[in-house]
């Protein structure tokens, strides 16, 4: 991914660098660009010498988690992909995630890992003990590669309650040191329809019917 940086103060033009290039590049307009995780700070020094830089570290982290803006209908079970960015190389063969939601609206009920990254691993734990919250724990003796779909996360859907979750990352951690950026993302409920039924017309005629007793529940 990129991040664009600017500069205020001094003499242009300005001249920009990182330093540690093994992280990132960074183009003569202050267009900083990933090339693998890590850490580094950016410079810039303008015409007449003076040079200034980000006062923390920039952290670039190797892969990145996204939930999606979904909804489903009252009453149904919803399944909610967890995607990520390219995992070649990284040697990534377990991992923690942690979700919340609004437990008003979704109720964690399972997993779906066919045709997804995790479709080969056998050992996926989940763990809905905290209301609100799920946590999927993977182990596996072989390195994930491939983007996509992580795995698809299984709700129940209220058929009482309606409107919106939020659907946020509290942990993505994979082989206990990697952190993964996150996405966050949210659901809404598709409500049932409203009917009513209009008895006026039928409680009219029956009046004049004599001897006619009217009951309406």
């Amino acid at each position: 991914e990129t991040q664009q940086f600017n500069v205020s103060g001094g003499t242009a033009p300005y001249t920009w660098s990182v330093t540690n290039p093994a992280v990132a590049t960074i183009s003569t307009t202050g267009l900083l660009t990933a090339t693998a995780a890590g850490f580094t700070k950016v410079s810039a020094q303008d015409n007449g010498g003076i040079i200034d830089q980000t006062d923390n570290d920039i952290e670039i982290r190797a892969m990145k988690l996204t939930l999606p803006t979904t909804s489903a209908l009252q009453g149904s079970m919803v399944e909610i992909p967890i995607t990520t960015t390219a995992l070649n190389g990284l040697g990534i063969i377990g991992g923690s995630i942690r979700i919340t939601f609004n437990q008003n609206i979704l109720t964690p009920v399972g997993y779906n890992s066919t045709g997804t990254l995790l479709s080969g691993y056998s050992n996926i734990l989940l763990n809905t003990s905290v209301p609100g919250a799920v946590t999927i724990a993977f182990a596996g003796t072989t390195a994930l590669t491939g983007s996509g779909v992580l795995l698809y996360l299984q709700f129940n859907v209220s058929s009482v309650n309606t409107g919106s979750s939020a659907l946020n990352f509290t942990e993505a951690l994979f082989n206990e040191t990697m952190l993964a950026k996150t996405v966050n993302g949210s659901f809404s409920t598709i409500n049932f329809s409203t009917i009513s039924i209009n008895n006026l017309m039928l409680r009219e005629e029956l009046r004049h019917i004599p001897g006619t007793l009217l009951i309406i529940q």
